[in-house]
């Protein structure tokens, strides 16, 4: 996950919308818009002027916003890796063919 799908996890999960984020990081220093988000959010950035801001108002951790590492300060922990469907534990158990009783 990068930086714009962390920033998008922790604003969901603490209930605020693009806007109401942007107005509250935003300071007279340092502007933050709506559109700035929404940008952050859909692309693959790996840092961004506003990232300290945004940890403040969300309460997270600036490092694992940026990077991923460390804990995110978030009440769900247990953020795992979406896996591939090549993988084994995504396809499930394979059922086998049980025999025709007469």
């Amino acid at each position: 996950m990068n930086l714009g799908g962390r920033l998008k996890l922790a604003r969901e999960n603490r209930g605020m919308t693009q806007e109401q984020l942007a107005e509250k990081a935003s300071t007279s220093a340092l502007p933050i818009s709506q559109a700035l988000i929404s940008a952050l959010e859909q692309r693959d950035s790996k840092t961004s002027t506003g990232l300290f801001a945004f940890a403040k108002v969300l309460n997270i951790n600036a490092e694992w916003l940026q990077t991923g590492r460390g804990s995110s300060g978030l009440e769900i922990e247990e953020i795992q890796p979406v896996r591939r469907s090549g993988d084994a534990l995504r396809q499930g158990p394979r059922l086998s063919k049980r025999p025709k009783t007469a």
